[in-house]
């Protein structure tokens, strides 16, 4: 029995090692480096240094973000490796959170935007999901959540780059007291680094809340790494343990996601999402008593309830450009579309 075991672990280790390395070959006529991709598409000149001796991987160059709709949404991509995490909140057992969804119709041709849910007043429900799409099966606090679309931008501001993130959801609020479309997000600021003249690194995000905002150091946040790679549609998660590879069960086993440490400074910042109002914060709050439209007031803002019962990490195919979004396209009181917060980064 105990050979078999020894077997079983062997052969189990044997397989993953070899999955990870064809994993690393690249694919026959595609390029695996990113600038490489950009040339061959004729898009310019543009090359992505290798990265001086001694510089960690925390850091991007600033060519990573000049040619940013360009390289896609590749591994080691700024928005990419300093995506955001998402957590979403559900109360009584019952309520469940509007959960993000495609802006735009699915299929089609040409593009038309999403219509929203609900009047110009939002739903006139009692439960934020209402006419929502459904964020999966709940099995607790930092239940993993289906993916969802998320858009992205980038831009230099004077002494920074700034990544943005932006979510949609059909409807904001309750009992008619919200409206029809809703877009919030969040933008992680990048600062030149000591390391090199045209290097960056995370420095911090500025949390979207309804049209105002608030800006945290990187050295002030919740921010995990996330180690486990999801296979969708079943129970198996690896990670990295050691220089190993071991297949477990459970990925909150592995993963750092239930850390809720203010200063790790890793690569992912932790966005808790307002029940009502979408609005973003860098805490959650699960003892907050605004639970209405009043969180749309900036003097109450703070009070609004957030958890953690499901999150996500978007990654790469998740990711889309907001040029993908019409800037003519009409969202109703949603303003704060991926184009005009592309114009409006700087300003913030």
């Amino acid at each position: 029995m105990n050979s078999f075991k020894f077997f079983s672990f062997g052969f189990l280790l044997l397989a993953s090692v070899i999955m990870v390395m064809i994993t690393a070959l690249p694919q026959e006529g595609i390029s695996t480096n990113p600038a490489q991709r950009l040339q061959a598409r004729g898009e310019g000149d543009a090359t992505i240094p290798d990265r001086p001796e001694g510089v960690g991987a925390d850091t991007f160059h600033g060519s990573q973000f000049q040619f940013f709709d360009e390289l896609g949404f590749v591994k080691g991509s700024p928005g990419v490796e300093a995506a955001p995490v998402f957590l979403y909140a559900r109360t009584q057992d019952e309520l469940d959170p509007c959960y993000p969804e495609s802006a735009i119709v699915l299929g089609s041709n040409p593009p038309k935007p999403n219509p929203g849910s609900g009047n110009k007043r939002g739903t006139g429900s009692a439960n934020p999901g209402a006419d929502c799409t459904d964020p999966g099966p709940h099995d607790g606090a930092y239940t993993l959540g289906r993916p969802f679309p998320v858009y992205l931008s980038a831009a230099f501001c004077a002494d920074s780059w700034r990544v943005n993130y932006d979510v949609y959801y059909v409807h904001d609020g309750v009992l008619l007291e919200g409206h029809r479309h809703d877009w919030e997000g969040v933008t992680v600021v990048f600062k030149r680094d000591d390391s090199g003249d045209d290097l960056w690194h995370r420095d911090s995000v500025i949390y979207n809340k309804h049209g105002w905002r608030d800006q945290y150091d990187w050295r002030d946040l919740q921010t995990v790494q996330v180690y486990v790679t999801v296979i969708e549609g079943s129970y198996e998660y690896m990670y990295m343990l050691i220089g190993f590879f071991q297949w477990i069960s459970d990925p909150l086993e592995a993963s750092d996601i239930l850390e809720e440490m203010i200063g790790n400074k890793r690569a992912h910042p932790k966005v808790y999402v307002g029940f009502f109002s979408h609005s973003a914060f860098a805490y959650r709050c699960d003892t907050c008593w605004l639970t209405d439209i009043g969180s749309k007031s900036q003097h109450l803002a703070d009070h609004e309830y957030r958890s953690n019962d499901w999150w996500r990490l978007p990654r790469g195919e998740d990711m889309h450009l907001w040029s993908e979004i019409d800037g003519e396209w009409d969202y109703g009181k949603a303003t704060n579309t991926p184009p005009r917060n592309r114009e409006e980064m700087c300003r913030w």
